[in-house]
């Protein structure tokens, strides 16, 4: 809808139908110079892709999406990849429950310094590769639910992370791969 307005430094969209929306893929993507975007009036229901949904908004800075109602969708892959100043998320309403689809979904968030993740549920989950890369400030995840059943892609899922974020993980020992640690030098 807004996909590749790169120049879009403010938007008002609190008059925008949501409800009966089911792909918000790309919604908001490559708008570069968006700083303030209040997403909190979304009816978000019936919504089952989020692919790409903010990435590369690499102005913001915090985006709230505590309203937002996931519970059916499964694909949430890069969906706040490129976002490299937000630094204030709230997903702590996010329901995972059916997602399959996580890949390169944190990429790039290169000011985030904590996650809150404990409420996730990763049952279905298959891919997982670079979920977590190139968050350079990222200190402290807490994924205390991280139960990976099945196979799971999960290569370079904290690469370029932080050594102190990596031996938190690693420590935690959860049922990852040692790829899953590799950095990736693309």
């Amino acid at each position: 809808m807004f996909n590749g307005c790169e120049s879009l430094i403010n938007l008002n969209i609190s008059e925008l139908k949501t409800n009966k929306v089911t792909n918000m893929e790309h919604m908001f993507s490559k708008c570069l110079f968006l700083k303030n975007l209040n997403v909190t009036h979304f009816i978000t229901n019936n919504m089952t892709n989020m692919e790409e949904m903010f990435s590369d908004c690499s102005s913001l800075k915090k985006l709230s999406l505590l309203n937002f109602n996931t519970k059916n969708v499964t694909n949430m892959g890069s969906l706040f990849s490129g976002c490299s100043k937000l630094n204030e998320l709230d997903i702590s309403n996010f329901d995972t429950r059916n997602v399959t689809n996580m890949a390169f979904m944190f990429e790039e968030c290169e000011s985030i310094n904590s996650l809150n993740l404990s409420h996730f549920n990763f049952d279905k989950v298959v891919n997982m590769v670079k979920i977590f890369a190139k968050c350079y400030s990222l200190k402290d995840i807490n994924i205390n639910n991280f139960n990976l059943n099945g196979f799971v892609l999960m290569r370079y899922m904290f690469s370029r992370c932080p050594s102190e974020l990596k031996n938190k993980i690693k420590n935690k020992k959860f049922n990852l791969d040692d790829n899953a640690f590799d950095d990736d030098w693309d």
